[in-house]
């Protein structure tokens, strides 16, 4: 079932010149081919995301320690 939002969309679209017609289904066409072809990532990136998980760079500070800061750098 199409949703109402993609049958506006598409009567719409009919009115557009031939040209963007083309543009809209060319765009249409390379959403479809992305979602068929499986997502591949090499090694190395794989290593990079496992490294990134678990390192904590996260530095958090409280509101207080945020003050400070900021009223220290402005003196």
């Amino acid at each position: 079932m199409v949703s109402k939002t993609l049958k506006d969309i598409l009567d719409r679209i009919e009115a557009w010149p031939a040209e963007r017609q083309e543009d809209a289904a060319r765009v249409l066409i390379d959403m479809e081919e992305q979602d068929s072809k499986p997502v591949s990532i090499s090694e190395s990136q794989v290593d990079q995301v496992e490294r990134r998980r678990s390192a904590s760079r996260r530095k958090f500070i409280t509101i207080e320690q945020a003050r400070e800061h900021f009223s220290i750098r402005r003196a």
